[in-house]
């Protein structure tokens, strides 16, 4: 068997191992309650009260809400799904025939980290935008709804961008030089 068939189905078997592992993480997503979110939802509740200033408390049944209760930071904020996806983003590159063995594991190990860290920055910077543009100087523009929809996608779509671009430069293979 060629080189080009055993690389093809060594990366369908991968791609085949990423979308179970999404599936399961998107079920267990579904059916966890708030709580099970603590370890995204209490780093981010402190950076957020960091930037903006205002304290947040934790409700178990609910997540973290802002002191004057304007704000509720609950289990969909979390940040989970930018979670899985920046994952399965790491676990892509990863394909990559150049990279041996222990770069893989150090790829992976690392991706998961990073993956963690960068939810955890991008679910910040979401929300920090979204008490700005929310606020009633900004009333009028958008309604609340889509202001919140947008500013979701516009900064988790540009930090998975980045994230990706950064694994990108990490795996890319440099031309030998003669």
């Amino acid at each position: 068997m060629s080189s080009t068939a055993q690389n093809m189905r060594k990366n369908i078997l991968l791609f085949s191992l990423c979308l179970i592992f999404f599936y399961l993480g998107k079920e267990w997503y579904r059916q966890a309650s708030p709580s099970a979110m603590y370890w995204l939802l209490w780093p981010t509740s402190q950076l957020v009260s960091l930037f903006s200033g205002m304290g947040y408390l934790y409700q178990p049944l609910e997540g973290f809400l802002r002191e004057d209760g304007a704000i509720l930071i609950h289990k969909d904020c979390s940040g989970f799904n930018f979670f899985l996806m920046s994952l399965m983003v790491t676990f892509t590159f990863s394909f990559r025939s150049h990279l041996g063995a222990r770069r893989i594991a150090l790829l992976l190990l690392g991706g998961i980290f990073a993956s963690y860290f960068a939810t955890i920055l991008a679910n910040t910077s979401r929300i920090l935008c979204a008490t700005q543009l929310l606020s009633p100087a900004f009333s009028g523009f958008l309604s609340p709804q889509l202001a919140h929809k947008s500013i979701g996608i516009f900064v988790y779509l540009s930090f998975l961008i980045t994230f990706s671009l950064i694994l990108w430069r990490l795996t890319y293979e440099r031309p030998q030089q003669a």
